[in-house]
């Protein structure tokens, strides 16, 4: 479909294309489960509802360390847990290999362990009108599969009764998932401290946080800011011409000798010495500081120009009725070659800059993804009392 000139008929896509296009994702009603997956159009007992194709690997692949300051690699390192993709694989606890299913919703199908109106079967050539399952790889060893440079198994989400519009679509993780969030929910600290705060996370602060504070006020626990910006170096080039002398533009800097960037900024706090100074020179910062433009499109929101950021100062615009706020910006990383890298000599600040362009960040190593406590189980493969593990993928037995 990307080169257009292909085009096939419907009776074609039936016969040879796989529909992935059946489930709405939006919030769960089943409690602590977050977002869960519902149907898009009615489903009989026995229908596929989604293809999942799956991506193998390896479960040591997910190891998150726990490094001193002279670890230099993950050799001889503490373990300090996994990655919580590992929440949204298909494995068994005796095996060295994991399933990752990477068609679209399929992360977001949950648990019932009581009431689950759908259920994981092996592709066959029956189902998997595409040839996409190699029903030969079910016959392969662990490192052989994790050596293949490409996908080749597909499980399929089959009803296992009648499913209606609207239907939230669940599945049975097994036994063993069950057991391990049940122990989870009891030892989770929370449970026994009710004193205890919670911090908001980044994403929660983005959905709720009209207004962004400064480096004057309260520092947000465990976030920082990112920016918005796409730098055009004619811009400080312009900057530049206005012949402001070294000595004079030195006086603006409040860290003239520091080049932080990427984590380094985000983490980046600001002393009462600091503060001070940054204070006295706003009004030169305002003066000099270039103004942010929405160049249109991927070209300023996007990815690529998320920098790190520090609000210093916000004003009310009455002819937007928007905050706007200056901001100091800084590169994801100094000395990479990007065309739009600010020259490492300065602090580079922005006016003008909408709440739209400024985005919450969790600090790093603070998100619940390094956590210790938080809930890391893989999804068992099971359907009823039966292991749908193939038992030579059982390698750590062994």
């Amino acid at each position: 479909f990307l080169r257009g000139d292909n085009p096939r008929t419907l009776d074609w896509l039936q016969s040879n294309g796989l529909c992935v296009d059946t489930l709405d994702v939006r919030q769960s009603k089943i409690p602590q489960a977050g977002r869960g997956v519902f149907a898009k159009r009615p489903f009989a007992a026995g229908e596929t509802i989604l293809p999942l194709p799956l991506i193998q690997i390896s479960r040591e692949a997910l190891n998150i360390f726990k490094s001193s300051p002279t670890d230099v690699d993950s050799e001889g390192s503490q373990v300090h847990s996994q990655q919580q993709i590992l929440n949204y694989c298909y494995g068994h606890k005796d095996s060295s290999m994991l399933l990752f299913p990477y068609s679209p919703t399929s992360s977001f199908v949950n648990h019932d362990g009581k009431e689950a109106n759908a259920k994981l079967v092996w592709a066959n050539e029956d189902t998997d009108v595409a040839g996409f399952h190699r029903d030969d790889w079910m016959e392969k060893r662990p490192e052989e599969l994790l050596q293949e440079g490409h996908t080749g198994l597909m499980m399929m989400l089959v009803a296992t009764r009648a499913v209606a519009t609207g239907d939230e679509v669940t599945i049975d993780y097994g036994s063993k998932w069950q057991n391990a969030w049940e122990d989870h929910v009891v030892g989770w600290s929370m449970r026994h401290d009710p004193s205890a705060t919670h911090s908001l996370t980044a994403s929660e602060l983005n959905e709720s946080e009209d207004r962004i504070q400064t480096v004057f006020e309260d520092s947000y626990e465990s976030v920082s800011t990112a920016c918005h910006y796409l730098y055009v170096p004619d811009e400080e080039e312009e900057e530049e011409e206005e012949e402001v002398e070294e000595e004079e533009q030195s006086e603006r800097y409040v860290d003239p000798d520091s080049e932080v960037d990427g984590d380094e900024a985000l983490g980046l706090v600001y002393d009462e010495q600091a503060l001070d100074k940054l204070g006295a020179n706003l009004p030169l910062i305002e003066d000099r500081a270039a103004v942010w433009r929405d160049h249109g499109g991927r070209h300023t929101i996007s990815g690529d120009n998320l920098r790190p950021c520090k609000v210093v100062a916000m004003k009310e615009d009455a002819s937007s009725n928007e905050t706007l706020y200056t901001v100091r910006v800084f590169n994801c990383r100094n000395g990479s070659p990007h065309v739009h890298q600010i020259p490492t000599n300065i602090e580079h600040y922005v006016k003008d800059v909408p709440r739209r362009a400024i985005l919450f960040v969790d600090l790093p190593y603070t998100s619940s993804h390094q956590k210790e406590r938080v809930f890391r189980h893989e999804i068992g493969l099971t359907d009823g009392d039966e292991d749908l593990w193939p038992q030579i993928w059982k390698d750590i037995l062994e």
